[in-house]
């Protein structure tokens, strides 16, 4: 969006700028129109002339011009003009409505203003005492206010909606790029580093290196944009769920695969260390988990011990299978504190929102040099 594109709070849109000019020359015609009833002609017209100069402040100045709009027909009202003021307390509501970015609002009640004002015409013509007047008046206020109101909740809801949709798509892609591209993406730079390590230099591996290490800072950049890009509407955005689906899939047996998987290519990088499974259900059926919490929270915790782990100390990682809860925990030590500190951040914080959220816990903190992680969560 550019900035000639963005509507300061002081400023009128061009919708509201043109709901103003139509409550200006709708009423102006119509007190003018009130000279064919008997009203003076050189009051209807100053009347018309001071209404037109009330928008046209309001256009330049919104709240200026409503507070002077206001005093204009609040004196009128005091000073009791020939000229019928509900309509023209509508004109108020309209001006002050299209002010506020309402204009579906402020166009409603153009429309009731100049209804009211012929009905009140005819009505006083006809006869019909002051008392039921006031009342006719009072209900199409009603009326017409309502109906403005909820034309633009609607309209309000449309916009919180999509703007909802956006965010979470926005929340979607940011977590998709940090679990996984990211990860994958460190994942071969350690591996290259370690060949290096093995090898001695290489230009070829140092080009990959570099390029590997040149596309995770631009990742790492989007994912920040995009964070900050999160929508903060008056409608509180939904929580992160992703259709999840409980699969079968997270029998100890599975989870085993996971965690040794995840061994090996730590393995495979250069590091070294122990992975202890314990097994209470014997891989058996019926136990079943939020597969894809649990995916994440492997992925995150080994990605993690990948960028920031030190390989010349020993890891320990436990994983454990219960029939009511899968345990994980990761000790391990760090090459560059500093470095760890600044990037153990938003993915374990999001992963300890979504825990707590189905009643586990996930615990981390430093022991000296030592970071270590405790995730319980329940299989559901």
């Amino acid at each position: 969006m550019n900035e000639a594109d963005v509507v300061q709070p002081h400023e009128l849109t061009h919708t509201e700028c043109m709901v103003v000019v139509a409550v200006g020359v709708l009423v102006a015609g119509y007190t003018l129109y009130m000279t064919n009833f008997g009203y003076g002609a050189m009051l209807c017209s100053a009347i018309a002339g001071v209404i037109a100069l009330c928008c046209g402040l309001m256009i330049r100045l919104p709240f200026v011009g409503a507070l002077v709009t206001l005093a204009v027909f609040a004196i009128g009202f005091v000073l009791h003009m020939q000229v019928p003021l509900p309509s023209v307390l509508i004109v108020v509501v309209a001006g002050v409505l299209a002010v506020k970015s309402k204009p579906w609002v402020g166009s409603v009640c153009i429309v009731a203003a100049c209804v009211m004002g012929l009905m009140d015409t005819n009505m006083y013509l006809y006869g019909v005492d002051k008392p039921n007047r006031i009342s006719i008046w009072l209900l199409c206020m009603v009326i017409s206010i309502g109906g403005g109101m909820g034309l633009w909740l609607h309209g309000r809801q449309q916009r919180i909606g999509a703007a909802v949709a956006e965010s979470n798509r926005r929340r979607r892609i940011a977590r998709t790029l940090h679990d996984q591209v990211a990860n994958d993406v460190n994942d071969v730079i350690m591996m290259v580093e370690y060949r290096l390590m093995q090898s001695g230099p290489d230009p070829q591996l140092e080009r990959i290196r570099s390029t590997s290490t040149h596309a995770l800072e631009s990742i790492r950049r989007v994912i920040v944009e995009l964070e900050d890009c999160e929508v903060s509407a008056d409608a509180k955005p939904p929580s992160r769920n992703r259709d999840i689906h409980n699969r079968d899939i997270h029998k100890e047996s599975a989870l085993c695969r996971k965690a040794r998987e995840y061994d090996n290519r730590l393995h495979a990088a250069g590091f070294h260390g122990e992975l202890l499974i314990e097994d209470e259900t014997q891989g058996g059926g019926g136990s079943e988990a939020n597969s894809e919490l649990i995916d994440d929270l492997m992925h995150e915790l080994f990605g993690n011990m990948m960028k920031y782990a030190d390989k010349e100390k020993p890891y320990f990682i436990l994983v454990s299978s219960t029939e009511s809860q899968i345990g994980i925990g990761v000790t391990n030590m760090v090459r560059n504190c500093e470095l760890a500190q600044s990037g153990l951040g938003s993915g374990m914080r999001a992963l300890r929102e979504r825990i707590h959220k189905i009643g586990g816990t996930l615990e981390m903190g430093w022991d000296g040099p030592y970071w270590n992680v405790q995730a319980s969560v329940p299989v559901i």
